[in-house]
């Protein structure tokens, strides 16, 4: 059975195991109207894809908004739901197929005068990102003084 075995190895008649597709998340954002004056609003974007080629499982994207500005509202496009606990915003994707790409959208009022980084990431529960250093990245928006 054993030399058996060993021969169908040999003469590539048993298939080698396949390792599972990995994603590939990604994550890319700026403000959309920057710089503003203390005060007034603006939006910070946030773009998450997966760059395949395999299937990405419990996707969640998160986001630390600096005290400088405060968090008015979030929106979600392509993700299920987010949640706000102080300057600090998390929001579920759900699953993402290969090329899939979801946003999210976080409206803030510059209360400080300053230059203000909100640091944002994306990851999936099944850990297999393949390249993890693209699944970080920071917007900026600077808050000016009136006159």
């Amino acid at each position: 059975m054993v030399i058996g075995l060993l021969m169908a190895v040999t003469l590539g008649l048993v298939a080698a195991p396949v390792a599972a597709a990995k994603e590939d998340m990604t994550i890319w954002g700026h403000a959309v109207r920057q710089p503003i004056y203390r005060g007034e609003t603006t939006q910070l974007k946030f773009v998450v894809k997966n760059n395949g080629p395999g299937k990405a499982t419990g996707v969640w994207v998160q986001a630390t908004v600096p005290q400088g500005l405060s968090i008015r509202t979030t929106k979600l496009y392509g993700g299920q739901s987010c949640f706000v606990q102080g300057t600090f915003v998390k929001c579920q994707m759900g699953d993402f197929v290969d090329q899939q790409n979801g946003t999210l959208l976080i409206t803030v009022r510059g209360v400080r005068i300053g230059t203000w980084v909100t640091q944002a990431e994306v990851y999936s529960t099944d850990g297999k990102d393949t390249s993890g250093g693209n699944g970080q990245v920071g917007a900026t928006i600077m808050v000016k003084r009136r006159g």
